[in-house]
């Protein structure tokens, strides 16, 4: 028996009445093979959406901020890790030459690469319209900011500190605990570490039993949805709506719970941190990216939960926590009940597994800032250790300065850990403060045609990837822009009858 479209996700708006049979399509299709898994679901963003933004602070009170914060909460692991033998300075203008110790406060990375607003505003080439991309390193938002030998000092209210022999990976921001003393020169000679999810090793990959019905959970970034929408986008979303025509690819996307779009959904013609042009065509061609998404997720809506992420190219202010994408430029989609806004980061609870999302600037951030470099899982890891997410301040990475809390610690560690944008697919298992995390570096689909189905059972990690050869691919991109603009054509006929 197929089931009603309005009994599964209530819809209403102006497009009700052609997404109701798109919508009975979809299901009908879906219905001769399997009725797709239903699991509890819980969103927890709610820290990462801001209710009032205000920027009368500077960025000074996110950090002091954090660092009250994590004092509290890095008293009990140091205790845990070092015992009572060691003394802990509650300020570092306490210290005292060559006095074993434990200081706490938060590090500042001097990075060797990165161009200076105050070095350059001399040159002949300054442009003050510019500012925010000229002082970007020029080969790409990707390019390292730092050399091995950078120096990292700790500071807190009362002073600063240079770190010497500090041998883990370190970035601005980080608040964590040194051991060690102070030599003759007033440098903090370190012997050890101690940050708010402090261990962190590999484990052996996981029991590969499972009901052969197991939920998934699908993981997409950097759709990259521009004037067109491509093919490999095409095929996705056919799989996703098991509408190939295979039973063994229905069967499997049937058992799909929630689609997840981790940032990138939308090929903005711009980089982040450029200057918009007011220009109408560009503006047009803006508009035109949006509708298609648009079109694309209200295929999936009748049948599939899914949750929109935000990311550096969307249609959102770049400001991290990046706000939901707005209602209004989802005008088919949000008609669906079965459809989430999100921020980025993103938090929920799926089948009893806690998710925790980004769409990548804060990983890219922390691997500008090391070197030598390290894979993404690494610089995953490394966030999830230090307790903070991201940085969140005015570098590389903009964002709002908080002077309330701080969303970006990392108080409880998620079960799966996805990180989108990235180079290339990685996945890794690690114990991290004592619990066994799943590390999903995901690749932009644009670019590898490749997305992740999470096993909410087993947390094993299945790719999937969709890719289209040659000629056969450029034609039926032309058929595809043809049917669009077909559609396009009709909405705005009736918008004109209403």
């Amino acid at each position: 028996m197929i089931q009603s479209i309005s009994s599964m996700f209530p819809i209403e708006g102006k497009y009700s009445e052609d997404l109701l049979s798109i919508g009975e399509h979809a299901i009908k299709g879906q219905n001769q093979v399997e009725q797709r898994a239903e699991v509890p679901y819980q969103s927890d963003f709610e820290p990462y959406v801001n209710k009032e933004i205000s920027f009368n602070k500077q960025y000074n009170t996110l950090y002091e901020m954090r660092l009250k914060e994590m004092r509290s909460l890095l008293g009990d692991v140091v205790k845990q890790k070092w015992g009572d033998d060691v003394e802990v300075l509650k300020e570092i203008r306490l210290l005292q030459p060559n006095t074993e110790c434990v200081i706490i406060g938060t590090t500042y990375k001097e990075l060797s690469l990165f161009k200076s607003i105050l070095n350059d505003k001399s040159s002949s080439a300054f442009n003050p319209q510019l500012i925010g991309t000229q002082f970007l390193p020029k080969s790409s938002l990707q390019a390292t900011l730092s050399q091995e030998n950078d120096p990292v000092v700790l500071e807190d209210s009362t002073t600063r500190v240079l770190l010497k022999g500090l041998q883990a990976p370190m970035v601005t921001g980080v608040v964590g605990a040194f051991r060690g003393m102070m030599n003759a020169s007033g440098d903090f000679e370190v012997s050890d570490t101690c940050f708010l999810h402090d261990s962190v090793k590999p484990t052996a990959c996981a029991s590969s039993a499972s009901s052969p019905k197991a939920p998934r959970l699908c993981c997409v970034s950097g759709l990259g949805i521009g004037e067109t929408i491509p093919l490999p986008c095409h095929l996705l979303f056919e799989f996703l709506a098991a509408q190939t025509g295979f039973v063994e690819d229905a069967k499997l996307s049937a058992r799909i719970v929630r689609v997840v779009l981790v940032g990138n959904s939308v090929a903005m013609p711009r980089l982040p941190f450029q200057r918009i042009r007011q220009d109408s065509k560009e503006i047009a061609r803006t508009l035109q990216c949006v509708e298609n998404l648009d079109l694309l997720l209200a295929r999936l809506l009748p049948t599939t939960p899914l949750t929109v992420v935000p990311g550096a190219s969307d249609p959102t202010p770049i400001l991290v926590p990046q706000q939901p994408l707005h209602a209004s430029l989802l005008q088919r989609s949000v008609a669906f009940s079965s459809l989430e806004r999100a921020p980025n980061p993103y938090a929920a609870t799926v089948a009893g597994k806690r998710v925790l999302m980004t769409a990548g600037q804060n990983v890219q951030d922390v691997l500008r800032q090391i070197a030598p470099a390290v894979s993404a899982t690494e610089a995953m890891a490394l966030t999830l250790q230090w307790g903070t997410l991201a940085r969140g301040a005015e570098l590389s990475v903009a964002g709002i300065p908080y002077d309330t809390t701080d969303p970006f610690i990392v108080r409880q560690l998620p079960d799966v850990y996805v990180v989108g944008n990235q180079a290339a697919l990685e996945v890794e298992r690690r114990v991290i403060g004592g619990k066994e995390v799943v590390l999903i570096a995901l690749p932009a689909f644009s670019a590898t045609g490749e997305a992740a189905l999470v096993n909410l059972e087993t947390l094993e990690v299945e790719p999937i990837r969709f890719e289209v050869e040659g000629a056969e691919k450029k034609e039926m991109e032309v058929e595809e822009k043809e049917e669009e603009e077909v559609v396009i054509d009709e909405d705005i006929a009736n918008e004109d009858a209403e």
